[in-house]
């Protein structure tokens, strides 16, 4: 049989917050740094890219195809807004999903715009437009990028029903935070991308040790592969209630049903860009 994905590149464009010690709150990059959605600022050339999103630091990376690629290019971009931004204003790189800001750290326009466009659900095809804030909490998301040769909306489709299998379902165990789902992050999240698919619903709890972004990576290429031998789930609906309402012994079982893996805790490293 004939794949559906091949000649596959797997990108992301996590965000995360900075944090002061000294002051014992989350501080916003707001004119801290050149680079916005509509005009990232390229800080290499090989394509790393940083921009302020919201009050989160969002970085891109260039495509990858193995694992080691996509930790050393997150290792680059990530410490080069540690070492040039954070550490010059005695700040550090946080690791939380979500954050309560203090006011004084949102009072500008930027600070309350939603920076996503609507996405799609891959399960339900309906629009998830933007919820706008109602707090000071924000979220950070992780989301991870699919390019393959000649995409097409079905096979995209299929994918990224297979990712929330292999990544989203495992997050449920993996990600401490439940405060994101009530903002972003629902089963099925996606955009359609002229190189492919973008998976929207994890957060950047992957971010921070290689062993959780080498599980990212890999577990994206297996979602592809179940794609590409005709992979079926039988359990749409226990997925996407998994998903949406951070059901842990839900997941335990789906993962256990379809043999998915999970890192062992004892290998998951501190945060190495703090």
């Amino acid at each position: 049989m004939k794949k559906k994905i091949e000649d596959i590149t797997i990108g992301t464009d996590p965000e995360f917050f900075l944090y002061s010690q000294l002051e014992n709150k989350f501080i916003s990059p707001i004119g801290m740094y050149e680079g916005t959605k509509k005009d990232p600022k390229v800080i290499s050339e090989n394509g790393h890219m940083i921009q302020v999103d919201g009050v989160s630091c969002e970085v891109n990376i260039p495509p990858c195809k193995t694992a080691e690629e996509f930790n050393k290019e997150l290792q680059f971009v990530v410490g080069y807004i540690r070492d040039t931004i954070a550490k010059p204003k005695n700040l550090v790189i946080s690791e939380a999903v979500t954050a309560m800001f203090t006011d004084d750290q949102l009072n500008c326009r930027e600070a309350w715009e939603i920076g996503c466009d609507p996405d799609l659900s891959a399960w339900t095809l309906d629009v998830n437009n933007p919820k706008s804030y109602e707090s000071n909490l924000r979220a950070c998301g992780g989301h991870i990028s699919v390019g393959y040769a000649n995409p097409n909306e079905e096979v995209s489709i299929a994918l990224i029903k297979a990712m929330d299998l292999f990544l989203s379902v495992p997050s449920v165990l993996i990600d401490e935070d439940v405060r994101r789902r009530a903002l972003y992050g629902k089963a099925g999240a996606m955009r359609f991308k002229g190189f492919g698919v973008e998976h929207r619903t994890l957060s950047n709890f992957w971010l921070f040790n290689p062993v959780l972004r080498t599980w990212a990576f890999e577990n994206t290429l297996k979602a592809c592969e179940f794609v590409n031998i005709g992979g079926i789930i039988t359990n749409e609906d226990d997925i996407i209630k998994c998903i949406n309402t951070g059901d842990k012994e839900m997941a335990q079982e789906i993962i256990e049903d379809y043999n998915l893996t999970i890192p062992n805790e004892e290998e998951v490293y501190e945060n190495e860009f703090a």
